[in-house]
């Protein structure tokens, strides 16, 4: 719940986030160029919960941040891509780089 985890994202990768105990926070944006993505873009913001079996899918070219809302949390994250594959896929920014609404 103090932890945030934000933000990276991925030039081919698509990622699905599921939610299996407790509750998360995630936002993503779009990234339209990974070598100069607009610091003003608004995050989608997802509130995602084993209350509801949902999965949260989020395309290529999205930056996320997630963080648990409740202790205890676990949340399982999915890929399209080798773990390889996904490391060098890789585009981080800083976690201050957009604004993570909880």
């Amino acid at each position: 719940t103090e932890v945030l985890r934000a933000w990276q994202g991925h030039r081919g990768e698509v990622k699905a986030f599921y939610v299996v105990k407790g509750a998360f926070t995630v936002n993503a944006v779009r990234i339209e160029d990974p070598e100069n993505p607009d610091p003003d873009a608004e995050p989608w913001v997802f509130r995602l919960s084993e209350e509801e079996s949902k999965v949260l899918v989020l395309p290529d070219r999205y930056a996320n941040g997630f963080q648990a809302t409740l202790p205890g949390s676990k949340m399982i994250v999915f890929s399209n891509l080798k773990l390889d594959d996904s490391n060098n896929d890789i585009i981080r920014f800083p976690a201050d780089y957009w604004v993570f609404s909880k």
